[in-house]
């Protein structure tokens, strides 16, 4: 009598406990729509090249099951690479979310430096080259067209190997402060140049204040070519 009442209680636990997995959210089911989302959000970004990993949730953890189809969306602060979040949700009657750990990689070949710059070095070709990096590990960005790079100026002392950002280089300097420099003023389909001086520094198209000699009147132009000045 004591094993028939045991396999009753047994079956009866057993029901009950499909019927209790029955109504939760399967894990396979959350990840699949966290993936199928951020997937979609890296083609947006045009990341097309980059791997996804999707962290596991802990087993124990029952969700009940959604009659709606889950939504993901990333939670503010996500990044698009490196360490970020996807979050997860039900807007069903029994409404829950959940927010899942990732990891994206992407490789990319950027601009290193070749050899050591120090501050106030003017980069040539010959100081960079293209390296394959992970972009996870360049937050501060980073910097691939050399045409664009090549004349820049060195912010800081930069190591070989370094991953070049646009905040190490800067403008080189067109006009110094004080120097003589030409005023280029546009009037109408002809323009008028005359001499003047540089109150301030500036880079090409930079905004500096200039001072007419003949008239001593301040200006304000855009440096437009070495020791010259465009006002309007």
């Amino acid at each position: 009598m004591i094993r028939i009442a045991a396999f009753v209680i047994s079956l009866l636990s057993t029901g009950l406990a499909g019927q209790a997995w029955a109504d939760t959210q399967a894990h396979e089911e959350i990840y699949a729509v966290a993936r199928s989302f951020m997937q979609q959000e890296l083609a947006r970004e045009q990341l097309k090249d980059a791997t996804l990993e999707i962290g596991t949730l802990d087993k124990r953890l029952r969700l009940a099951r959604c009659e709606q189809p889950l939504a993901a969306y990333l939670p503010r602060g996500s990044r698009h690479i490196g360490k970020t979040t996807i979050g997860v949700r039900c807007m069903g009657l029994k409404p829950w979310s959940i927010n899942l750990t990732a990891r994206v990689d992407v490789f990319r070949r950027v601009l290193v430096s070749v050899g050591t710059l120090s501050r106030g070095d003017e980069v040539t070709s010959g100081d960079i080259m293209s390296a394959r990096r992970n972009l996870a590990s360049l937050p501060h960005g980073y910097l691939e067209d050399t045409d664009d790079t090549v004349g820049m100026v060195a912010k800081r002392r930069i190591l070989p190997g370094t991953a070049l950002t646009p905040s190490m280089l800067k403008k080189p300097q067109l006009v110094k402060r004080g120097q003589q420099v030409t005023i280029v003023a546009d009037a109408g389909n002809a323009s008028v140049s005359m001499m003047g001086k540089a109150l301030s520094a500036g880079a090409m198209g930079e905004m500096i204040q200039v001072q007419n000699k003949s008239s001593n009147r301040k200006l304000q132009g855009v440096v437009s070519g070495p020791g010259e000045v465009r006002v309007r």
